[in-house]
């Protein structure tokens, strides 16, 4: 898992492919989330003056995932232009300096002695600063 990750997270078209992948998996996840918070509301609206929080708090909702749907599918388009133009195909070399920050992210339990030596390994030593988690 380390050494996929950060071969797709060193190679600047994988990270967009990627992105552009996870963006649509959160807008499938959130046209299901929509339907039902959508039918929530109609059913809770025919009978507000009974449960008007409710209502409110399904309109909000509702508004939200909108909002985030919007946002989700203005990022999937920026991912996909950037993986159809192979002139951002940017690898950084060697991906083996990347792994101890990959492995830090995914595996957190010793990520404060792993985020040291990673950021000793790319030269950024003493910029994270000690509360961080090295992320």
């Amino acid at each position: 898992m380390v050494q996929d990750t950060t071969a797709v997270f060193t190679c600047a078209t994988e990270t967009a492919g990627d992105f552009h992948y996870q963006c649509g998996l959160r807008l499938e996840d959130l046209a299901f989330d929509l339907l039902f918070t959508n039918l929530a509301h109609e059913i809770w609206s025919a009978e507000s003056h009974r449960a008007e929080n409710l209502v409110a708090a399904l309109a909000a909702l509702l508004a939200e995932r909108r909002h985030h749907q919007g946002a989700l599918t203005e990022l999937r388009e920026r991912f996909a232009a950037l993986v159809v133009d192979k002139a951002p195909h940017v690898h950084l070399d060697p991906p083996e300096k990347y792994r101890n920050i990959v492995r830090a992210c995914l595996f957190p339990e010793s990520a404060a002695e792993v985020a040291k030596s990673a950021a000793a390994a790319i030269g950024v030593e003493g910029q994270i600063p000690p509360e961080s988690d090295g992320r």
